[in-house]
């Protein structure tokens, strides 16, 4: 059975008996690599923040544009609904910023991006969550609501990897903590499917230096983790 959830509530520690993994926050020449993980008000950061300092990355909970902008990764975790994500972006002078950052990784050129949960969510265009409101449009589309009776889709569940897999790479049918009532149905960019009560989506984008999960893999135990290594070693 998979391992339950390792970072709960922005808490926690390490998983029980394992210890701290090799640093990866320095280059091949000794300079900082330093993770920026933004806090934008609707985020578990926390969360994301012990997961990465476990695999021994230099990760800092970061909300303002100059720290993004120098930053040599970036995760921009996300929970709650689409609109008020949107909302607390531009409230906090955000958007634009995290738009191009995200356009940037997407193209080759910009510091890898991670969106994660609500986050990934965001770079489309827009979710019947929340009519009305316009997100980053990296992606075109729009999130759509489950059609299932037990919503939200919350626990694990299968990971199906496609051919659009690089620093997501798995084996078929392991499993992913989620917990979310909407999903993205199709991407271009798609490197990861799941399915819930019949409904295929996207659990993960991958394109150059952009990636994007629908899981928290900071909550899916040693797979989690994995993929999360993985993203932190990918160029």
């Amino acid at each position: 059975a998979p391992q339950s959830p390792p970072f709960k509530g922005g808490g926690g520690g390490y998983p029980t008996g394992a210890a701290p993994q090799s640093p990866l926050s320095r280059g091949a020449e000794g300079g900082t690599r330093v993770i920026a993980i933004l806090d934008s008000g609707i985020g578990n950061v926390g969360s994301v923040l012990n997961a990465l300092t476990f695999l021994g990355a230099d990760a800092r909970i970061v909300g303002d544009a100059a720290s993004l902008e120098s930053a040599a990764r970036i995760v921009f975790p996300g929970v709650g609904a689409f609109g008020p994500a949107v909302e607390r972006l531009h409230e906090r002078g955000l958007f634009d910023v995290v738009k191009r950052l995200a356009l940037r990784a997407k193209s080759g050129d910009g510091a890898p991006f991670l969106g994660v949960c609500v986050g990934m969510q965001l770079f489309f265009e827009g979710s019947a969550e929340s009519p009305g409101a316009i997100g980053l449009g990296v992606y075109a589309g729009e999130c759509e609501r489950f059609a299932a009776r037990k919503v939200p889709h919350m626990g694990w569940n299968a990971l199906e990897p496609l051919p659009a897999a690089r620093s997501l790479r798995v084996e078929p049918g392991v499993m992913a903590y989620f917990v979310h009532s909407y999903f993205a149905r199709e991407c271009q960019s798609a490197a990861l499917a799941c399915e819930y009560e019949g409904e295929r989506f996207v659990a993960a984008v991958e394109e150059k230096r952009l990636t994007g999960v629908q899981f928290h893999a900071e909550k899916s135990g040693a797979v989690g983790l994995s993929l999360m290594r993985s993203w932190l070693e990918s160029t």
